[in-house]
């Protein structure tokens, strides 16, 4: 995990090769100001290694979706809904909802 008073990115699993990023939190007030895209790439920076970085985010946070893909260049993979649960996380959110899984994979 890292973090400070204004974020907070927790990580979770992954390979050598693939990461997959749970949590990144701008503190309210200094959003929209390139800090979250600032933070990704010094993660990213100090992880040449990863090829594949991953991560989801509520279907209706349309914030979290535009910040993935306009921002840092994630691609939607998958839509994880009721029909089709997370394998991953069974239980962690309402399935009715849905989210959507990212993938970004590095050159």
């Amino acid at each position: 995990m890292y973090g400070n008073n204004d974020t907070i990115i927790t990580t979770q699993g992954g390979t050598d090769h693939c990461l997959q990023g749970r949590n990144l939190y701008v503190k309210v007030g200094v959003q929209s100001k390139g800090i979250g895209q600032a933070i990704w790439k010094a993660i990213e920076a100090l992880h040449p290694e990863i090829e594949v970085w991953e991560t989801c985010t509520p279907y209706f946070d349309r914030r979290n979706i535009h910040f993935y893909i306009n921002r840092l260049g994630f691609h939607a993979v998958e839509f994880f809904n009721e029909h089709h649960p997370d394998p991953h996380m069974p239980e962690q959110f309402d399935q009715e909802d849905g989210q959507f899984m990212f993938e970004k994979r590095m050159k």
